[in-house]
């Protein structure tokens, strides 16, 4: 399976035995909040680990996407649930990290989760059509001779994909259009040449 994004972590609300727990936990349903479009990188490696969790819990594992404010809304949501182990939320560097960052947020990444397990990671690639220059050096010397002429699409705007490109856009000193797409379950980014 492909795996699109940067590391995909799950991160469990206070997922330690809570005081009033019986050692037969689960006793009903577990939540696992997803901020990200059904359909994503995120979303697909939390239903398969959803599934294999309700395989050895025995109780079910509700995957619920909540895709808004860069992961910020469902984030806030897992961080206002009872701290009982019944609400995790599954999530990417751009729920956690950069939706702190770049987003007024009510919670604190640091105090409010405990970290649970890295289910995967992957890494970020840039590609472009067969047509344009072989090397790096040779696409970024031909993006700087026709300014503006790049056009990113991502999925949010302080995404890690976002945060990538202004990046390399940074580095680079390659001006880019930039265009928001449908959701990330179509694209982690696109990028294209005008013209």
């Amino acid at each position: 399976m492909r795996k699109l994004g940067a590391s995909i972590a799950l991160i469990g609300l206070l997922w330690t035995t809570h005081p009033g727990q019986t050692e037969d936990y689960p006793t009903r349903p577990v939540m696992m909040i997803v901020p990200h479009a059904p359909g994503g990188g995120v979303d697909i490696i939390a239903r398969i680990v959803a599934e294999r969790m309700r395989e050895v819990l025995g109780q079910a594992v509700v995957v619920e996407n909540v895709p808004a404010g860069a992961g910020a809304i469902g984030v806030e949501r897992a961080a206002r649930a009872a701290p009982d182990g019944y609400t995790i939320v599954a999530g990417d560097q751009t729920s956690f990290v950069i939706a702190s960052i770049t987003n007024s947020v009510r919670y604190d990444v640091l105090k409010d989760f405990e970290p649970i397990a890295l289910l995967s990671t992957s890494p970020s690639v840039l590609v472009a059509r067969t047509e344009l220059p072989g090397s790096l050096g040779d696409l970024v010397a031909r993006l700087r001779t026709s300014a503006g002429s790049m056009s990113v699409g991502t999925f949010g705007e302080g995404s890690g994909p976002h945060i990538i490109a202004v990046a390399f856009e940074d580095m680079t000193g390659t001006p880019c259009s930039w265009f928001p797409t449908a959701a990330s379950r179509k694209h982690s980014r696109t990028w294209s040449r005008d013209g």
